[in-house]
């Protein structure tokens, strides 16, 4: 049987994976890396978060400002993987 080397240059599933190891990936040639469900995790969380913050206000358009209270979070998620990935 003929076997081809390949070259690997994407993780598809990375979320989970400790900081460490992916930054060992990175430095043995790894320029890609999909986090998409850790990212809905902290979405997630950062929406749970709002909402416990809020519990007691009676503003009736609270939820108006989950977005941007999401995007404030999720920004320093992105930036440390991004460090991390050095894009």
């Amino acid at each position: 049987m003929f076997m081809r080397e390949t070259k690997l240059d994407s993780l598809t599933i990375a979320s989970g994976i400790p900081h460490e190891q992916l930054e060992i990936a990175f430095r043995k040639g790894i320029n890609k890396f999909n986090v998409g469900t850790e990212f809905l995790g902290a979405n997630y969380d950062a929406v749970a978060e709002y909402v416990h913050m809020l519990e007691r206000n009676d503003k009736p358009l609270k939820m108006l400002e989950v977005p941007m209270f999401g995007q404030e979070r999720l920004c320093g998620y992105l930036e440390e993987k991004l460090k991390m990935s050095r894009f």
